[in-house]
């Protein structure tokens, strides 16, 4: 697997997301499918200022750009990539210590984890991947599965060097998250199911995506994203942030068709994974949005209750995307999971 690193000579702006922030709207994007396409002064779409008026870095010398932590900025680059069974898939990297990754959902990027990453990164390296066909990956080839993008995911990791690591997931990437500790339960430490769910969809379910599937290619993504991302965020965030749902676009962006659709039937034709449940040895941390309506609690609830060392978290306020409505609660309990974890005493950051 070849490991590249090559930088564009633009960049893009990449701050962590506080729980309320202003978006901005530049002009239009000159090049790019998702919330890494490049502005014609080099910024991305969605630069972001905190609520208490306080600017976020600029983008760095070196092409990478970068947000906030506690020990300083977050790096995010532009075409950090690896090529994995003949595709290339972005990825961000970031901070010391043992490995967490974290898989992004369903149709966002690995954008989404930036609140995590600037809450981690002095502890624990951060690794977040763009499934294919999402962010800078590219695009899907074939026909596209759970397992396809796990082996996606698996591939990053052993070109990075992490044979062990923390899994975490977040509505399809705890989809992913399921395949992968189903194909590779000796590598995964430890593991984080956020706002997903275990059983398989229903017909009805079904339908509605290979519907989905049929409206995008007739008539494009932009139709189907604008009514798809409306629920996702919960009724709390809609009332009181609703910066928070057009963040929730900007990172968004535009995806591909082809990328939109080959993810709707990987979800729809995802294996049951509750036999999986009672097998899964590791701690498993539960997290879930209070009012989440895509993934209702009740899933939640069904994947601690099956899981031997699991634990669950309900997020107050929160809908489908709990880290980024209320990434102060979400933060806070995962990096309480981490730090009770026992780790070798060499991959302990200092």
């Amino acid at each position: 697997m070849a490991l590249t690193s090559a930088r564009c000579s633009s960049t893009r702006t990449a701050p962590a997301l506080p729980s309320v922030f202003t978006v901005h709207h530049p002009a239009p994007c000159v090049r790019g499918h998702g919330a890494g396409c490049i502005m014609p002064d080099g910024h991305a779409v969605g630069t972001w200022q905190a609520a208490t008026g306080s600017e976020l870095p600029a983008s760095g010398a070196d092409g990478g750009s970068s947000g906030t932590s506690a020990d300083g900025p977050v790096r995010y680059d532009e075409d950090m990539q690896i090529a994995v069974g003949g595709i290339r898939i972005g990825y961000d990297q970031d901070g010391s210590g043992p490995p967490v990754v974290l898989i992004h959902g369903f149709p966002v990027n690995r954008t989404m984890w930036r609140p995590q990453v600037a809450a981690l990164r002095d502890r624990f390296t951060v690794i977040t991947p763009d499934l294919r066909g999402f962010g800078e990956s590219d695009l899907p080839t074939g026909t596209v599965t759970m397992d396809t993008y796990a082996a996606d995911v698996l591939g990053v990791l052993d070109a990075l060097g992490h044979q062990r690591f923390v899994l975490g997931g977040l509505s399809m990437g705890g989809y992913v998250a399921f395949r992968i500790i189903a194909a590779a339960p000796a590598r995964v430490r430890a593991l984080i199911m956020a706002d997903s769910r275990a059983a398989p969809d229903a017909d009805e379910a079904r339908q509605r995506r290979y519907a989905a599937v049929t409206r995008i290619q007739h008539e494009g993504p932009d139709g189907f994203l604008r009514d798809f991302l409306g629920p996702l965020v919960g009724a709390t965030t809609k009332a009181q942030r609703p910066q928070v749902a057009e963040a929730m676009r900007q990172i968004t962006g535009t995806p591909p068709a082809q990328s939109l659709t080959a993810a709707l039937v990987a979800i729809a034709e995802r294996p049951d994974s509750r036999p999986l449940l009672p097998s899964i040895a590791v701690p498993t941390l539960v997290v879930v949005g209070e009012e989440d309506t895509v993934t209702p609690p009740a899933e939640s609830r069904a994947i601690a209750s099956a899981v031997p060392r699991a634990r669950l978290a309900t997020i107050p306020a929160a809908g489908h995307f709990s880290n980024l409505e209320v990434p102060e609660a979400f933060n806070r309990v995962v990096r309480e999971f981490l730090e009770e974890l026992p780790y070798p005493r060499a991959s302990i950051g200092t």
